[in-house]
């Protein structure tokens, strides 16, 4: 098995304010990427494939799904890794990084509502 170094293509950055709702209850995510993600406990089996929804904690109004698959768990925290990466999820991963870093990613333009992608 490779590390959890060795296996990322992209930087992962704060999951700060962001919230995965799984089939399970809500957990709080650790940090993203276009990859995939971490998130706080250990909700799903190694290898399991889930359907997780993406939420921000200041406004649940705007989510994203995502498949993902499971592919580590290490002390308190579970690995995801997106299956199928949509225009809609990579919209909302990249917008956040954006808020997360105080830029305004150059590829988007303002923040436009997530149903515009869809």
């Amino acid at each position: 098995m490779t590390s959890l170094f060795e296996r990322r293509r992209h930087s992962r950055h704060f999951g700060r304010g962001l919230l995965v709702l799984g089939p399970d209850g809500v957990h709080a995510v650790c940090d993203i990427s276009p990859d995939g993600l971490s998130l706080q406990g250990k909700p799903f089996a190694l290898g399991q494939s889930v359907t997780i929804t993406i939420t921000s904690s200041s406004d649940m109004t705007e989510q994203v799904e995502a498949g993902c698959q499971v592919v580590a768990i290490g002390g308190s925290v579970t690995h995801l890794a997106f299956t199928q990466v949509t225009m809609p999820l990579l919209t909302y991963i990249v917008q956040h990084i954006g808020m997360e870093l105080g830029v305004v990613p150059y590829y988007f333009g303002k923040r436009r509502e997530l149903s515009a992608f869809a």
